[in-house]
């Protein structure tokens, strides 16, 4: 494309440029820019007998009537600038809505200001504008390998059916960008971040959701990265509950399932990033659908091994004491041999176990993993299971036993179990372990300890 500017002209060749004209003396600014496909093109610009060709990007030209040409380059800043622009007019670009694209040249062609002559013609330049839409939609998923950062604000900016269609795009190019595609979508800012990508294209009416969600997750998994592993704890964080579920029972039937000499399980890895990264999403998961749960954690710790006791107590310093208490249930049903390596792992780092336990109380809370049916009958002789409302969670036993109080007497059978557990696998005697145990502990956890011996081992 040639422009004339005066006894200038401007040779433009399949490129992108940014500039600007200075109001104080008229001077032009000109330079090349990399399109969003990462291609350069070529300016070329002859003043009288003098012709200057740029190919290089970020080059450019101060242009003046009175002035011999002068070669510029521009700054970081104004290369950032103009790259946040280039990415803005592609998004925008490709997600306009073509309802809006027709009322704008409908009202021109009723005002006789489009060229058009009637609706035939319309719909011959609707047509064309969408093919054209298309058309650069899928150079775009063509260019995007290493960057997918344009074409993820496309997708969470489009309709479902547009959106679906371009990620099985990338899909169909190349399964291994699953990892990055998902942390992309998901890693936007304002009202789109931690965008549920999954629940946008689910409602989409063209394409197969279901095989696009399979060949992603199955993509992720292959991947076997960390990245990939911290990718699908935060789908979790982000994601409905139906699509949690469908994560989880696809993480937890991967084989191996327990620790090799390669690391650990991928079960282990998700749970351990989900608890760092969205500790506070466990809870209300669990109590959305408690068997999600529950089956990751049972993956993670029944294959556990010695391996896995520093993730382990990780684990259980990123996370609530409510989740603590979860993942701990857990550790004793599933992996009672592993509770007193991470208990002394976390000794050694002065943390106490049972105390942060005791958090999920502290603030007149309830326990939100706490059993609503919890039998309380071995700790309180005055139940009576006959004449509890085991259908309604808000039941009070109070006009039974005004101290009876079933969040808190799970969380202290949890304790015991704990405490019962490391003592049965520590090789050694047990008032020998427990009293070291208590050496260790807080004021509050040592008193636990020791009325537990008595009451268990008085002897």
């Amino acid at each position: 494309m040639k422009i004339k500017l005066g006894e200038m002209e401007i040779d433009l060749k399949g490129t992108a440029i940014t500039g600007g004209i200075s109001d104080a003396d008229d001077e032009i600014t000109i330079a090349l820019v990399e399109d969003t496909m990462k291609n350069v093109g070529e300016i070329s610009v002859t003043a009288g007998d003098e012709t200057i060709t740029i190919t290089e990007a970020h080059a450019g030209l101060k242009l003046s009537e009175d002035k011999p040409m002068e070669t510029t380059a521009m700054s970081e800043e104004e290369i950032i600038k103009a790259a946040d622009a280039m990415s803005k007019a592609v998004v925008q670009a490709s997600t306009i809505d073509p309802k809006k694209i027709e009322r704008a040249i409908m009202k021109q062609l009723a005002e006789g200001k489009s060229g058009l002559t009637n609706l035939a013609d319309v719909e011959t330049l609707l047509a064309n504008i969408s093919s054209f839409q298309d058309d650069k939609r899928e150079s775009i998923v063509a260019a995007s390998t290493g960057d997918l950062s344009i074409l993820s604000e496309i997708i969470v900016n489009s309709d479902s059916e547009q959106s679906l269609s371009l990620m099985q795009g990338v899909m169909d190019n190349d399964t291994g960008n699953a990892t990055l595609l998902m942390n992309e979508i998901m890693g936007g800012e304002g009202e789109k971040a931690d965008f549920d990508i999954f629940s946008h294209i689910g409602g989409a009416d063209t394409g197969n959701f279901e095989a696009l969600r399979e060949t992603i997750v199955t993509g992720m998994i292959e991947a076997d990265s960390e990245f990939a592993t911290e990718t699908m704890a935060q789908m979790m964080k982000v994601s409905d509950d139906a699509t949690g579920s469908y994560l989880v029972y696809e993480i937890t039937h991967v084989e191996p399932t327990e620790t090799t000499d390669a690391g650990a399980s991928l079960a282990m890895n998700v749970l351990a990033s989900f608890t760092a990264n969205a500790s506070e999403k466990m809870a209300d998961l669990y109590q959305h659908d408690p068997n999600m749960i529950d089956m990751l954690t049972t993956s993670a710790f029944e294959n556990a091994t010695e391996q896995d006791i520093g993730m382990m107590s990780t684990m259980m310093q990123d996370s609530t004491g409510g989740n603590m208490a979860m993942l701990m249930k857990s550790m004793v049903a599933y992996s009672p041999e592993m509770i007193g390596g991470v208990y002394n792992n976390l000794a050694e780092q002065n943390y106490d176990l049972f105390e942060h336990i005791d958090t999920a109380m502290m603030a007149g809370g309830a326990d939100p993993y706490a059993p609503a049916t919890y039998d309380p009958g071995p700790m309180d002789p005055y139940y009576d299971p006959a004449a509890t409302a085991y259908m309604d969670p808000t039941y009070d036993p109070g006009p039974m036993d005004p101290y009876y109080d079933p969040a808190a007497t799970f969380l202290d059978n949890l304790k015991g179990d704990i405490f019962s557990e490391i003592i049965t696998y520590s090789g050694a005697i047990a008032s020998e372990t427990a009293a070291d145990m208590m050496m260790h502990a807080g004021g509050n956890s040592a008193m636990f300890m020791m009325e537990n011996m008595m009451y268990e081992n008085p002897e």
